[in-house]
């Protein structure tokens, strides 16, 4: 077998594995690097283009949506977040692709009903299906860090982020340039990670454990604000009650059924697909959905064959 097959089949079983006891990881593009931030500073930001793909960052209060959240920690470890801050895996944070730095999300995990309110300070993750990803942390509180992923409700706290970004605006005016240098993370851990946060290089199990050790026992004096001496807590985790939810591709959505028709035979050789149409201001929209999964690890592997066929505007749909 040639060398390039080796490495392409290397590649499909680290996608498709589905042991709890081994790590993903998904190929995770480059940020934007158009200057750097040394100060945190409030940051909204043009249109940017990663992998093909055009994210839109805008002031929007009425943000509310659904979709998969990952984490991230000891590889990204005060390293500087995308809008000059430092980040710290221990301390509770997320990275989104479009909300404003920093602005305040309630995010509930829909799988146990855990929920508490996060603070947007990174951009990311540019993986397909994550809506959010979190700081280890915040993964811990919510009840996903070994697991990996989890379905979650992200939604804006509009009070608590128009006052983050007056304070913000107040201490530090924001530079001409819109992007932000940042450390690019390439790779999003998925399965039974524990605290293991896959390393770059082999290391001895002691000295893995010391490394560790020495992260946990981080002073959590050190904050994400720009004051370094303000004294951190945990914010208040909430016990909802959630339905449980039931996880679907929506590979696209037509007011002509026939249309809808076509892209079901189409794809139906992929997955189970179905047709559901929904009354929108009077008029009728037929969608085009796969699932429901039973996990985020199948819904993973359709969603990439989806996009290779050419549907790369395929979303995630969680309904309770």
């Amino acid at each position: 077998m040639s060398s390039i097959k080796k490495i392409l089949l290397l590649i499909m079983v680290l996608f498709v594995s589905t042991s709890c006891s081994q790590l993903e990881l998904f190929s995770h593009s480059f940020k934007e690097m158009f200057g750097e931030e040394r100060v945190p500073v409030y940051k909204v930001g043009k249109p940017y283009k990663i992998d093909g793909k055009y994210y839109y960052p805008a002031v929007d209060y009425s943000y509310s949506k659904t979709g998969i959240a990952s984490w991230y920690g000891k590889q990204f470890h005060r390293k500087r977040t995308a809008n000059g801050e430092i980040f710290n895996m221990n301390i509770v944070s997320a990275a989104h692709k479009t909300l404003p730095m920093p602005s305040l999300v309630r995010v509930t995990n829909l799988e146990n009903g855990r929920s508490m309110k996060i603070r947007v300070n990174d951009r990311g993750p540019f993986v397909n299906g994550r809506i959010i990803d979190l700081s280890r942390r915040a993964a811990q509180l919510l009840g996903f860090e070994k697991k990996g992923t989890a379905m979650v409700r992200v939604e804006i706290v509009m009070e608590e982020s128009q006052m983050l970004a007056m304070q913000m605006k107040n201490k530090n005016e924001p530079s001409e340039s819109q992007y932000i240098k940042a450390v690019p993370r390439k790779e999003v851990i998925k399965g039974d990670v524990g605290d293991k946060d896959a390393p770059s290089k082999k290391l001895s199990k002691k000295t893995e454990e010391k490394d560790l050790k020495a992260l946990d026992n981080d002073m959590k004096e050190e904050t994400m604000a720009s004051s370094p001496k303000e004294i951190y807590q945990d914010p208040v985790v909430k016990n909802l009650s959630v339905g449980r939810p039931k996880l679907y591709i929506q590979a696209g959505a037509f007011k002509d059924l026939g249309n809808a028709k076509k892209l079901h035979k189409k794809i139906s050789s992929i997955y189970n697909v179905i047709i559901s149409t929904i009354k929108i201001n009077n008029e009728n929209y037929h969608r085009v959905r796969m699932g429901p999964f039973d996990t985020i690890k199948t819904m993973d592997i359709v969603l990439k064959k989806l996009i290779d066929t050419g549907h790369k505007n395929a979303d995630i749909k969680i309904i309770q």
